[in-house]
């Protein structure tokens, strides 16, 4: 059944990459010009990212990383990503050494905390992840965390936890796919050639059969150049209240897109 449903999945992929859109040239301007640079203090920052998983770093903040050089990044994995499927356990060095490589190409990477929860395990571990955050979270000027309404659960109570302690003008939202806040209600976005996420994403070789390599695909655009580039959106703490949808159904994966693509003002 698995492999039936990938192949529905890559099929689909190959079908939509056929009419990525080719946005209008005003919508293209504002998701250029609402940056991360030009939507906080234009002095230097440090930079925290809470990643539940390896490979959450890049798929929802890679192009932040790529664009952001003068600021100072890091990353805090919660989990070991050890898996809990019982016919796929993954090694925790392995995994580690996956996510090294992807971020080995960033020069302003400064520091990497490994907290190693169990994997589907944070909610069952939350007072050891609040001392954690806690003690960390203090020495950066901004927290990049998913969102507490993430249907991945790991993801869900990690921000639940950030959000009771990293202060609200401190917190920024990522999303983990492109279902989690529509991109006309972010904060500000971050753009980088497709081609360049993907590349790092190849580098998640135990997880390829999850098909990383094809979600960025969904938040993407076509410039008259013909160029496609990779759109992250985010969302301040602040700005909570522009989320008009929070618990998404399964006709959202049309919708969003569709608000994406064509109806953003």
């Amino acid at each position: 059944m698995r492999n039936f449903i990938n192949k529905l999945i890559i099929l689909f992929n190959r079908f939509y990459i056929l009419f990525i859109p080719t946005l209008s040239s005003s919508l293209i301007k504002k998701i250029n010009l609402n940056n991360f640079s030009n939507s906080i203090d234009k002095k230097k920052n440090k930079v925290l990212i809470l990643a539940p998983h390896f490979d959450d770093e890049i798929l929802g903040c890679y192009n932040l990383i790529y664009n952001n050089k003068k600021n100072k990044i890091s990353i805090a994995f919660i989990t070991d990503s050890k898996g809990t499927d019982n016919k796929i356990n993954y090694d925790f060095d392995t995994r580690k050494k996956e996510s090294l490589k992807a971020l080995s190409k960033f020069e302003n990477i400064q520091n990497v905390y490994y907290f190693k929860l169990p994997d589907q395990g944070v909610k069952n571990n939350l007072d050891l992840l609040e001392d954690k955050i806690k003690i960390i979270s203090k020495s950066y000027n901004f927290v990049f965390s998913p969102t507490f309404w993430d249907k991945t659960i790991d993801h869900k109570w990690t921000a639940i936890v950030s959000k009771s302690i990293v202060p609200i003008n401190k917190l920024i939202y990522y999303r983990s796919t492109y279902l989690t806040f529509n991109a006309c209600e972010s904060s500000f976005f971050e753009v980088c050639l497709l081609k360049n996420k993907i590349e790092s994403l190849k580098n998640f070789k135990s997880q390829e059969h999850l098909l990383l390599k094809k979600q960025p695909f969904f938040s993407s655009y076509k410039s008259k150049s013909g160029k496609i580039y990779s759109v992250e959106c985010f969302l301040k703490a602040t700005d909570i209240s522009n989320i008009k949808k929070i618990n998404f159904n399964t006709l959202s994966i049309f919708n969003s897109k569709l608000s994406e693509s064509f109806t953003c003002k």
